[in-house]
């Protein structure tokens, strides 16, 4: 059992009772037994081979609520915040505390022109969601359907030439708030879709963003998956992604993680047919005593599977970087290839890292390879720079931006790389 559950499971009771008969039976019954499977399970503790190097104390010291009437309204310093990310020529999905916002969404119309199917995850069919199981699931995961009714789906059948921008607002509502954001997306045979997720929030008390988001590929489609992290210092922020990827499929992934005072991204890919590939890159830059897990498992379940995984890590003060990635190569996925590298660069005495790249193959016919450095800026490196006029501080930064530019430059999409770049200098990583 966790700690402090009586006002979740308060809140949990009285918005199943509240939505009973408003929702499909399938959904009240799937919300109900992944509840009570939470309660059995609990969040996990540092005795979970899992979660060795993460302490969950803080964070379940905490009494979390979820609101069943949550503000979908904006003040005026929320609007401005908002907007800095409504960027133009995208297409946008904005979720306020968890609520779909028709308001800063795009108009469904224009979804419907470019043949990309939108609605409610009440308009998925209970075969269709049991068709889709997951390897991977766990108590953040059952917290998440606990609340199942504001989930979302979108389909797409085409190429999407726009991407799409999903927007998670957390607004500075009542302490200790929890919202469980869903979306599933599904790119259909030669489909192709680009997907932003941004987490952002002006809530400066205590509050916990659990999110989960699956992903289908298709036979020869590709979805590219984006997600943007910048909670404030004082929220917990764990997102879940998991994918499916079938022939000759691709998923790519990027993770930057810039907020939260503790963050844990899941990554769970898994290639389920002959020559599906995932590409799964990704930072995390801290400061002060945060914290950022990256935890990724890719399941290479079919033969001539390829997965690249990178992810880099920019530490000071006294922050705590964690990466621990799993590669799993089955006995029947001969010539399959994978690569994994963890890279991260120590900015003070007190920050550190831990980092455990795992490779478990089964098979000697692939080609597989790991490894992992930890290291410090080249003084050097800051000396030739500071010769040519450039101040030590300016010097170290020119120097964390080229550490990080070429993942950014890995994203397929132009201006998501610009965005990315405009943010990362209003972290101060210019």
């Amino acid at each position: 059992m966790i700690a402090n559950l009586t006002e979740i499971t308060k809140t949990f009771n009285e918005a199943w009772t509240q939505d009973q008969g408003k929702v499909p039976t399938w959904i009240s019954e799937a919300r109900a037994e992944n509840f009570k499977q939470f309660t059995k399970i609990g969040f996990p503790t540092k005795k979970d081979e899992d979660w060795q190097y993460t302490a969950l104390n803080d964070f379940t010291s905490v009494s979390y609520a979820f609101e069943k009437n949550q503000k979908s309204e904006l003040t005026l310093d929320e609007e401005r915040l908002l907007k800095n990310y409504l960027y133009a020529n995208e297409l946008h999905l904005v979720f306020i505390n968890g609520i779909f916002s028709e308001k800063w969404s795009t108009e469904a119309t224009l979804f419907n022109n470019l043949q990309v199917k939108l609605g409610p995850i009440t308009s998925i069919s209970l075969d269709a969601i049991k068709s889709r199981g997951f390897k991977e699931n766990n108590s953040f995961i059952d917290l998440n359907q606990s609340f199942l009714k504001n989930g979302f789906s979108v389909i797409a059948t085409i190429a999407v030439e726009k991407p799409l921008n999903i927007i998670h607002f957390t607004t500075a509502a009542s302490s200790s708030n929890l919202t469980c954001p869903y979306i599933t997306v599904e790119a259909q045979k030669s489909a192709n879709i680009n997907i932003k997720e941004i987490f952002v929030s002006n809530n400066k008390s205590t509050y916990f963003v659990n999110s989960l988001s699956d992903f289908y590929v298709g036979e020869n489609a590709n979805i590219s998956h984006t997600l943007v992290q910048l909670e404030e210092e004082s929220a917990f922020h764990y997102s879940q992604v998991r994918g499916q990827v079938k022939r000759d499929g691709l998923f790519q992934s990027f993770t930057l993680n810039l907020g939260a005072k503790l963050s844990r991204v899941n990554l769970d890919i898994e290639l389920t047919e002959p020559n599906a590939s995932t590409l799964s890159y990704g930072i995390y830059a801290l400061a002060k005593d945060n914290q950022a897990d990256i935890y990724s498992q890719i399941f290479h379940d079919a033969p001539n599977t390829n997965s690249e995984q990178i992810y880099k890590g920019i530490l000071d003060d006294k922050s705590h970087g964690v990466f621990s990635g799993k590669v799993f190569v089955k006995k029947y996925a001969t010539k399959s290839i994978s690569k994994q590298l963890n890279k991260n660069l120590l900015l003070s005495k007190g920050s550190f890292v831990d980092s455990k790249p795992q490779l478990l193959i089964d098979n000697d016919d692939v080609k597989c390879n790991h490894g992992t450095t930890i290291g410090q800026i080249n003084e050097d490196e800051v000396f030739y720079l500071q010769s040519r006029g450039i101040s030590k501080d300016k010097a170290s930064k020119l120097i964390a931006k080229a550490f990080l530019n070429d993942l950014i430059l890995k994203i397929p999409n132009k201006e998501t790389q610009n965005q990315l770049q405009v943010i990362l200098k209003r972290f101060n990583y210019e």
